[in-house]
């Protein structure tokens, strides 16, 4: 299920709007960063919860926290306390609340979901905008964490009036995935008061999220030393004998470079590191013998030479006297280099190119459109009639799952179907349905086929799988009108597993480019895809400018870096779950325009299954129009939008503004994001006053002369 903030709790009400003038002041007064000192304290004798050890009352203590939304209010007042040692980080809440009754219903229930009350702290060592995010329930359950790598004390106190957390932190405990890091961090702490439906925080956020990483509070003083502890951390992540080489997939290339690294604590003296190569039917390629060096051994084979196939690669650190005292077997593959590619999609400036042509994709998913079809006719005209549809309201690409439409030479089954692939797997397979029929399909309407290969997954990555998705993937990289390849969904704390995807899809498949979408884990993901997108779906639950928040996070991740494009995945559902609503055609058309000016280079519209009827009839039609009425404005404007130098990005007179300087000419978007409508002038830096009048939940377009 997708999700922001709250997502898998009860549904908040919708936050109350204020005037556009107020809500700017109330911004400007609370949205200030802090810079803190953190005193050292000696630690606390018991982690139970109880905050009355002299340390707590020495500790440095944040205040009352505010709205997450900066024109909202606080009835249920929270505080917090940290305080550090030379090995941890402690940190101390205290949440007000008013009926006894119901916190006691939820302190004493076992279950681990996001149903009472929860705080979450939000730590950032080095200042690289990669958390560790933490999340405790009022009963003690530590029911999300992410971004840690050994446990941590965490404990909590029902009292009459309040709860209190209390949690000692290592800083050995928090994975760093970053090489540069500074001596500040980045410290929030925030809470879920789902009794009175209210988000609460320490740091002064105004994004609708509460992963706003760049508005953090400065934290100094914390005697952490992270150079050490980051290479203790890759020391540790190390097996105790590690075989890698330089590709997992060769085409062109002409050796295969390998390195051994091994730990051992005894004398070497006389030892030597023998490497077998093995086909895939077992018969022996290659032998290779070298003297290990500092518990590391660099050595290489021939491959030019190499049948197509799998290969496995056993190496085995002999003793003396020719004993094996450690062994171990890696895999790789040698495939035919892909074969010439009329199409040339490629991501420049952000932005991305079709044989040297801007394209900005609009798009939706198509993942579970697989009808049960009699006929190969009868899926085919379903098909047609449905990119039909969808290019009249505008899209120009669709996401799809490859695996269930069998290609001509269809690899076997290389794991267990779910419940409901096979039927439709089965279905196609017997109308002679192709992946390649779906792709011409698309392609007669204009659309643009995004495209992945699911027998690799994160349940599953066996060598088996592996050998499966190599295959695949090798026979699917020639079907036409693929756009990119699509790695995961949502998988926030696996960027080790969507690097192997990544890197698996560019060694295949150099022609194209790769794409991954996390919920809020940027930072920790902006090496594994080509292209980086975040889902933001704020409707009814957050203020329309939590789209803006997640797409300046993607700017933050790309920035210097112009190869990298920056999408976002846009809500067009509800009465799903804990969105109760589906977004108004307005506020459709705000998030598309707050995306762009916050540097979208792409747009996905989440809407559950864009296909599906009731009563005949589709649901949401006004959205579907929505996005046909904006993609028009994109088409004609989105190049100066995007690939324009920024004069101005922000607020004014609370409007969100972009000003693009492009070809010659000037090109204004401003958006009203707000309840109200909005009549007058704005000051823009370059431009001068300009006349502005614009009706609540609406944008508008204005080019000028430069």
């Amino acid at each position: 299920m997708k999700a922001g903030d709250m997502k898998k709790g009860n549904a908040v009400p919708m936050w109350r709007y204020v005037p556009a003038l107020i809500a700017t002041v109330a911004a400007v007064k609370l949205l200030a960063v802090e810079t803190v000192e953190l005193p050292c304290l000696p630690a606390p004798g018991l982690i139970d919860g109880e905050l009355t050890e002299p340390s707590w009352r020495k500790a440095l203590k944040t205040g009352g926290f505010a709205a997450l939304d900066p024109a909202g209010s606080v009835t249920e007042a929270t505080e917090g306390f940290l305080f550090c040692d030379k090995e941890n980080i402690y940190v101390g809440m205290r949440m007000r609340f008013g009926d006894y009754a119901s916190h006691e219903k939820w302190a004493t229930s076992t279950e681990k979901k996001f149903k009472g009350d929860s705080v979450e702290v939000f730590l950032d060592p080095g200042d690289t905008g990669s958390c560790a995010q933490i999340i405790v329930a009022e009963n003690g359950a530590v029911i999300f964490s992410q971004g840690l790598c050994a446990s941590i004390s965490a404990a909590v106190q029902l009292h009459e009036r309040d709860w209190t957390l209390e949690a000692k932190i290592p800083y050995s405990a928090i994975k760093l995935s970053a090489d540069a890091l500074g001596k500040c961090w980045r410290v929030n702490l925030a809470r879920n008061n789902r009794e009175k439906g209210e988000l609460s925080t320490w740091s002064r956020l105004g994004g609708g999220t509460f992963h706003e990483a760049s508005a953090f509070n400065r934290v100094n003083g914390i005697p952490a030393d992270l150079a050490a502890i980051r290479k203790e951390q890759a020391f540790a992540a190390k097996d105790d004998f590690e075989i890698a080489t330089d590709h997992l997939v060769y085409t062109t290339q002409t050796s295969a470079c390998v390195a051994l690294d091994f730990l051992y604590d005894k004398s070497m003296r006389g030892f030597s590191a023998v490497a077998a190569l093995k086909n895939g039917r077992g018969e022996m390629v290659a032998e290779k013998s070298v003297s290990p060096v500092a518990f590391h051994v660099e050595f290489g084979f021939n491959v030019s030479g190499l049948a197509d196939g799998r290969y496995d690669l056993a190496v085995a650190l002999l003793d003396a006297e020719g004993k094996a005292v450690k062994s171990g077997v890696s895999q790789f593959w040698k495939i035919p280099p892909m074969p010439p590619n009329p199409d040339r999609w490629e991501i420049k400036n952000h932005c991305v190119f079709h044989n040297g042509e801007f394209v900005f994709p609009v798009f939706t998913t198509l993942g579970s459109f697989n009808p049960r079809c009699a006929t190969r006719d009868e899926f085919l005209a379903k098909a047609d009639a449905l990119f039909s549809e969808l290019a009249e309201c505008g899209f120009n690409a669709v996401t799809t799952q490859a695996w269930t439409f069998p290609d001509e030479d269809a690899v076997s089954i290389g794991r267990v179907m779910r419940s409901w692939e096979k039927p439709k797997y089965e279905s196609l397979k017997s109308a002679g349905v192709t992946f390649r029929d779906y792709c011409d399909i698309a392609a007669r309407h204009g659309i643009a086929v995004i495209a992945r290969s699911p027998y690799l997954d994160l349940k599953d990555a066996s060598p088996s799988c592996l050998n499966f998705f190599v295959d695949h993937l090798r026979r699917i990289r020639t079907m036409p009108n693929v756009m990119c390849w699509y790695l995961s969904d949502e998988l926030d704390g696996q960027p080790e597993f969507n690097a192997l995807l990544g890197s698996l899809y560019r060694e295949i498949d150099p022609t194209r480019f790769t794409w991954v979408n996390v919920i809020n884990a940027v930072a920790q993901h902006k090496d594994t895809a080509d292209v980086i997108s975040t889902d933001p779906y704020p409707v009814p639950n957050n203020r329309l400018s939590m789209v803006a928040s997640h797409g300046d996070r993607l700017i933050r991740a790309t920035e210097g870096r112009p190869e990298k494009g920056r999408w976002l995945w846009l809500q067009m559902f509800g009465n799903e779950g804990n969105w109760t609503r589906p977004p108004t055609p307005g506020e459709i058309k705000c998030m598309t325009m707050l995306a762009v000016n916050h540097g979208a280079t792409g747009l996905a519209y989440f809407c559950w299954t864009p296909q599906n009827r009731r009563d005949g009839k589709r649901q949401h039609p006004d959205s579907m129009a929505a996005v046909r009425d904006v993609s028009a404005v994109l088409r004609k404007h989105a190049p100066a939008l995007c690939m324009g130098k920024i004069a101005f990005r922000g607020r004014l007179s609370g409007l969100d503004v972009l000003l693009a300087v492009h070809e010659g000419r000037k090109v204004l978007s401003i958006v009203n994001d707000t309840d109200a409508d909005f009549s007058g002038a704005i000051d823009v830096p370059g431009v001068g006053r300009t006349v502005a009048d614009i009706k609540a939940k609406d944008f508008k377009i204005l080019e000028l002369q430069q």
